[in-house]
C-alpha cells in the first residue's frame, strides 16, 4: 500500500466506499495509464493498479449494509477490450465491490458525465436506491451523456431464494441511447 492511502488501513473503515479513477486508457489492452512520458505511456490493468495502491485487502466488504462502488471515467477501451471488461466484472464477482461503472466511448469528458453520474451515486449511497435502478433513472432524464457514450454496469444484486437463503447474482448491463442521427446507432461507435 502506498503511504497516500496508509490511512484507511489505519482507521479499519467498514463502511460505505466509493472509488473513483480518472484516467486515460490503453486502445489496444484496455489498461489505465499511471504514467506519461514522451510518446511511452506506462499502462497498468486495474486489478494492479489497486493492488499496488490501495491493495484488495483494504477493499474486503464492512460490516452491515454498506456499499463499495468503482467508477472508472476514463476512454472507452476499458470497457471494450474483452479482458479488461472481464477483469472489472471479476472483481464484482469476488465481492471486492458491489458495482463497478465505466463508459465505452471513444473519449470520455467529465463535464458530460458527471452530472447524471453524480445524481446515480447520490441515490444509491443517499437514498438507497438499487444501482441499476438510479442509473436508468438518472441518464434517461439527462440523455446527454447517452448520446455521447453508453454506460457498463456490472453489479451484485442480492436476491432471495423460496428458503430465504441470501444469493448475490453478479449482472452486468449497457445503458446506451440510440442516435442515428450522428452515425452512432444506440451510442456505439462506427469505425
Amino acid at each position: 500500500m502506498t503511504p497516500h492511502f496508509e490511512w484507511l488501513r489505519d482507521i479499519k473503515y467498514e463502511g460505505n466506499l466509493l472509488l473513483f479513477i480518472n484516467t486515460h486508457s490503453d486502445t489496444e489492452s484496455g489498461n489505465l495509464v499511471v504514467s506519461r512520458n514522451e510518446g511511452n505511456p506506462m499502462t497498468l490493468p486495474i486489478t494492479e493498479l489497486l493492488d499496488n495502491y490501495i491493495d484488495e485487502q483494504n477493499l474486503k466488504p464492512g460490516v452491515g449494509p454498506c456499499i463499495h462502488g468503482l467508477v472508472i471515467c476514463s476512454c472507452g477501451s476499458t470497457r471494450r477490450v474483452m479482458e479488461s471488461a472481464q477483469l472489472l466484472k471479476c472483481m464484482v464477482e469476488r465481492d471486492i465491490f458491489d458495482f463497478m461503472l465505466a463508459f465505452t466511448g471513444i473519449s470520455t469528458m467529465d463535464a458530460v458525465v458527471v452530472p447524471a453520474l453524480n445524481r446515480s451515486i447520490e441515490n444509491v449511497y443517499i437514498y438507497n436506491i438499487k444501482i441499476w435502478d438510479a442509473l436508468e433513472e438518472s441518464f434517461w432524464e439527462d440523455r446527454h451523456t447517452l448520446n455521447h457514450l453508453p454506460v457498463v454496469l456490472s453489479f451484485a444484486d442480492i436476491q432471495n431464494d423460496i428458503n430465504k437463503k441470501r444469493t448475490r447474482v453478479v449482472d452486468t448491463r449497457v445503458l446506451a441511447f440510440s442516435n442515428l442521427k450522428d452515425g452512432r446507432p444506440w451510442g456505439l461507435d462506427i469505425f
